[in-house]
């Protein structure tokens, strides 16, 4: 399984690696959730800019949303699942709509657990994250 997170708008200055540059509640949520069902490196960030990362790819802070004009294209994207030999996968999304779209034309059938607003998809993650941590 791989479990692709979408990124953040909040982010720290300078180059980290991925995993620590997004700075908001909600990505930390998905990603001690993401930490939860899968190994870190069965989970993937789809960032606005670089397209998929690694949590431990190194990357410097930047402004782009994945529905923006400027956002990494669908065929980047393509290009990067080839690469990555990740294409054959059964993948869980974990994002807001704009990253479960652009996820979906690369695997129509993922899987995407958040559903609602941003107050019931965190309600949700915390949840997800106890349940797992005292099975």
């Amino acid at each position: 399984m791989l479990v692709i997170i979408g990124c953040g708008q909040s982010k720290r200055s300078g180059t980290h690696e991925a995993a620590s540059l997004y700075t908001s509640g909600y990505f930390r949520l998905k990603l001690a959730y993401a930490r939860t069902i899968a190994k870190d490196d069965s989970i993937l960030i789809l960032s606005g800019k670089y397209g998929f990362v690694r949590l431990d790819d190194r990357i410097s802070s930047y402004d782009q949303h994945i529905s923006k004009v400027g956002a990494v294209s669908d065929a980047s994207l393509r290009k990067q699942v080839t690469s990555l030999k990740i294409s054959e996968q059964d993948v869980v999304i974990l994002g807001g709509s704009d990253y479960v779209e652009r996820v979906r034309r690369l695997w129509s059938g993922c899987q995407t657990p958040l559903n609602g607003g941003l107050p019931q998809q965190m309600k949700w993650l915390k949840a997800q994250i106890e349940r797992n941590a005292h099975p």
